[in-house]
């Protein structure tokens, strides 16, 4: 099962993987540390590793799961507080 699916958000490495099995090219370099969202996955049975395409890159490269980061949800100071001190009591 991939780590991330279609849907998910995730941020590019801010530095090249050299390490990744579909081989890092330099018309990568300019992704680092960008936001994305993948839009295919699938497993390569040619590189016994998962796939990913985003949508940064309209699909362009191949990326595979050493190439991100998982991206953490912010969440807005009002909400936050919201949550903190909400009297709502949950069953």
């Amino acid at each position: 099962m991939p780590k991330f699916s279609v849907g998910d958000v995730v941020t590019i490495v801010p530095k090249p993987n050299y390490n990744c099995p579909f081989r890092w090219v330099s018309g990568m370099d300019r992704f680092c540390g960008q936001i994305a969202k993948v839009v295919h996955a699938e497993y390569s049975c040619n590189h016994n590793c998962d796939l990913y395409s985003i949508d940064a890159d309209g699909g362009h490269y191949n990326w595979d799961e050493g190439c991100f980061q998982e991206s953490v949800p912010s969440i807005e100071e009002e909400e936050l507080t919201q949550l903190l001190f909400s009297k709502e009591v949950i069953p």
